[in-house]
């Protein structure tokens, strides 16, 4: 067992950072997003799976540059696993905007997607 002490510390870092990547996705501070990820962290995105920081930042830095999201979290909680470990759980919801040249700008809003980080 773990001190009950340590439960709060490490949810709270945890849930952190899940919400400061998807705010820096949001202000496409890409470097900074995948410096979030352990040098070997995986991210299972839009059904392919990147490993390493590298490869994540290659992936965001192909975002289209006329594309805008705002990634809306929502019932946020986290688990412990141990001290030094914990799961985010919550909802997503996507909005996103496309402005292209010369054309209205397209909004999309994306379905509730059930999500979690650990």
């Amino acid at each position: 067992m773990f001190p009950a002490e340590s439960v709060p510390t490490i949810e709270a870092a945890c849930v952190k950072v899940t919400l400061r990547f998807f705010r820096c996705l949001d202000l496409r501070e890409h470097e900074t997003a995948a410096g979030l990820f352990a040098p070997d962290g995986i991210w299972n995105r839009l059904g392919t799976t990147l490993t390493g920081q590298a490869a994540i930042l290659a992936a965001l830095t192909k975002r289209p540059a006329d594309r805008s999201t705002a990634h809306l979290l929502s019932n946020v909680w986290a688990e412990t696993a141990d001290p030094d470990h914990a799961r985010v759980h919550y909802y997503l919801t996507l909005r996103e905007s496309i402005a292209k040249p010369n054309q209205p700008t397209t909004h999309r809003t994306g379905g509730v997607l059930y999500g979690t980080d650990h």
